[in-house]
């Protein structure tokens, strides 16, 4: 993550990386020699497979079914949940999946994958709020995989109140593009979060959730 060319002596600092392997075959056995730096979900075809333990540095895969899919998409999603401030490790922590690490599919070498800055600051979620929507399905599996949520909440007049978010499980908010901060609700310790009356308007307000597992039905603003 941190060798990622982003800008002058600098690479991706926080956020989520997405590497992504095409593939004409669905393989039966994926190789993962070298370890992810941190949370990572596998994804294939961008459903959710299963979530790679941190550290360990070789894990087989083997999806149970094979793809109908003329090119079969491999994902691997890492999310950076934070470093150490303290200790000699601390100038030595990377995240992202180490630089001398390989994948292989069938045995089969990659060579050629492609890499997605997911670092959700003010710039990247501007972005995001210029692309066209589409409608939260009545029915989703159980686990889906990452995914962006956005709706808007118009307020007549504004205070502080407490956020809420029943059902989901696993992201990120962001108020009008500022990032409130990670829930996790079956992990907790948060289950509400304050909202300070300055990151409110009069009128509409953007309200953006990255659920990394599954959406809840709905949202709620409490002022007490």
């Amino acid at each position: 993550m941190e060798e990622l060319s982003f800008g002058p002596n600098h690479g991706q600092r926080y956020g989520f990386i997405l590497y992504r392997l095409r593939s004409n075959f669905s393989a039966k056995e994926i190789h993962v020699h070298g370890h992810f730096n941190d949370r990572t979900m596998f994804l294939r075809d961008h459903v959710a497979f299963t979530i790679l333990p941190p550290g360990v540095p070789a894990v087989n895969l083997k999806p149970k079914t094979d793809s109908n899919q003329s090119t079969v998409i491999y994902d691997f999603f890492v999310e950076n949940e934070g470093r150490q401030n303290h200790n000699v490790e601390m100038d030595n922590e990377r995240k992202g999946f180490e630089s001398s690490g390989n994948i292989t599919l069938d045995g089969h070498l990659v060579t050629d994958y492609e890499i997605y800055s997911l670092e959700f600051n003010r710039t990247f979620m501007a972005k995001i709020n210029s692309l066209p929507r589409q409608p939260i399905p009545e029915t989703v599996p159980v686990w889906q995989g990452p995914e962006l949520y956005i709706t808007t909440v118009n307020f007549v007049e504004v205070a502080d109140v407490w956020l809420s978010l029943p059902g989901w499980k696993k992201g990120q908010i962001f108020i009008n593009d500022f990032n409130l901060g990670r829930y996790w609700n079956e992990k907790g310790p948060r289950t509400k979060f304050f909202v300070p009356k300055e990151l409110l308007k009069i009128g509409k307000n953007h309200i953006s959730l990255f659920e990394t597992v599954y959406p809840g039905k709905s949202i709620r603003f409490d002022v007490d």
